[in-house]
């Protein structure tokens, strides 16, 4: 940006306690101090080994405070800001570190209640550090044509978090679910889907592919004793 004479650049602001997530962290600053008027910020975060891994420069909307996200979990991180006006930049702040939190736990999925069309999936329990808020379902083909095509999903779902029912799938079919968690700290990874069938929520729906073929014999009163006793079964 182009700066003006006649004033000085802001005070040298404060990098306040950081809020630290599972793969961002939420930054505030001190107030604007100095001449003028507060025209932008600059934040900055990098890892103790002093690399640049997440940053906003010249922003002019989170003058203040800001959510940067594309961190790493259970990571030592610092953090740092500084303020412009249109007399020029202040100093950066000081660091100020912190430590991203633990992802939520990947939960197993147990299927039951299969029919033909429809099946139930089953969540472990929300395992982590705050509060689950909601929960991602998808159903896909497994094996076959298409494998992996999905079938149906549940997204963003704060209703169903550790359980839930999908319908209009086909008969004599083999499908999985999958599920992941979310809190306050992020997404969390999704369940296992090549556990051998120990809660890896893959399943075959019921029933057959097709109509049970009726046989048709041939030749005089045989065939049609034959078709009276097949029929009257």
């Amino acid at each position: 940006m182009t700066y003006s004479a006649g004033g000085s650049p802001p005070a040298k602001p404060t990098c306040t306690a950081p809020n630290p997530l599972a793969t961002g962290v939420e930054l505030a600053s001190s107030a604007f101090s100095g001449d003028g008027s507060h025209a932008s910020s600059d934040w900055e975060v990098r890892t103790t080994g002093d690399e640049l891994v997440a940053s906003s420069y010249d922003d002019t909307t989170n003058k203040t405070s800001i959510t940067l996200s594309g961190l790493t979990a259970e990571t030592n991180y610092k953090a740092r800001v500084r303020h412009t006006n249109e007399y020029g930049d202040s100093d950066w702040s000081d660091y100020v570190e912190f430590a991203t939190e633990a992802l939520v736990a990947k939960p197993d999925v147990t299927i039951d209640q299969i029919t033909r069309t429809s099946a139930r999936a089953t969540g472990t329990a929300y395992d982590g550090d705050a509060e689950h808020d909601k929960s991602d379902w998808e159903c896909r083909k497994w094996m076959g044509a298409n494998e992996n095509d999905l079938i149906d999903s549940s997204y963003d779902d704060a209703v169903n978090l550790t359980q839930w029912t999908v319908t209009g799938l086909t008969a004599a079919t083999h499908y999985y679910i999958r599920v992941r968690y979310h809190d306050e700290n992020g997404w969390g990874e999704w369940s296992n889907t090549d556990q051998n069938g120990e809660d890896d929520g893959r399943f075959k729906t019921r029933g057959s592919a097709g109509p049970k073929p009726t046989p048709k014999p041939t030749g005089g009163a045989a065939a049609v004793i034959f078709q009276f006793l097949w029929h009257g079964r």
